[in-house]
């Protein structure tokens, strides 16, 4: 709905020291928007869920065209480890499409968070755009690994044929705590 008030989406989480589960989708189109979310969480011990995206046609992730303040960001697909209580990492995500656009200050994301490992982010696609910010947080679109603690972040490798950034968009390895910011590997043919 153009007027979303609470997330709707896909999630798993993992409390303990089990593994989260895993989320797959087949698809000949993906759309999230609003502020829709595809996302796994590790709070404990355990892993966090891997996203597995095999999508034939487009994968499309837009913008939240109404005003929000609980939600700074559009729409997600994302993994997270807390590492709260001990470091659980967080899951990885390999997305396979033909079009990747992501709009509007949506995200495609691997957080690390304490003492957790992010998870690696794998993109196949033939053409990748990445562009604009929220009208309203001015948060950019990204393709982005990062930690926020002592954790190492994921990797980031995209594969595609095109990659265009405009408008804001970004593809992104970051830290900003003592963990190591993953690679950052872009293979355009």
């Amino acid at each position: 709905s153009s007027n979303a008030t609470a997330a709707s989406g896909l999630r798993t989480q993992a409390f303990g020291a089990g593994a989260g589960a895993d989320i797959n989708i087949f698809a000949r189109n993906l759309t999230l928007q609003a502020i829709a979310r595809i996302y796994t969480q590790s709070y404990g011990a355990g892993r966090g869920g891997d996203i597995k995206l095999n999508v034939s046609d487009s994968t499309s992730l837009l913008e939240n065209p109404s005003y929000n303040p609980a939600y700074t960001t559009s729409s997600i697909i994302g993994t997270s480890g807390a590492g709260l209580i001990s470091p659980g990492g967080a899951g990885n995500i390999f997305l396979t499409t033909n079009d990747l656009n992501i709009l509007g200050g949506s995200q495609i994301s691997s957080t690390a968070l304490q003492n957790a490992k992010g998870g690696n982010i794998n993109i196949f696609t033939d053409k990748t755009i990445i562009t604009g910010y929220n009208q309203y947080s001015f948060v950019p679109s990204l393709l982005i690994s990062g930690t926020q603690g002592a954790g190492g972040g994921g990797d980031l490798t995209v594969n595609t044929r095109q990659l265009t950034l405009t408008n804001g968009g970004r593809v992104d390895t970051s830290t900003l705590a003592s963990g190591a910011g993953g690679d950052l590997t872009i293979n355009a043919t």
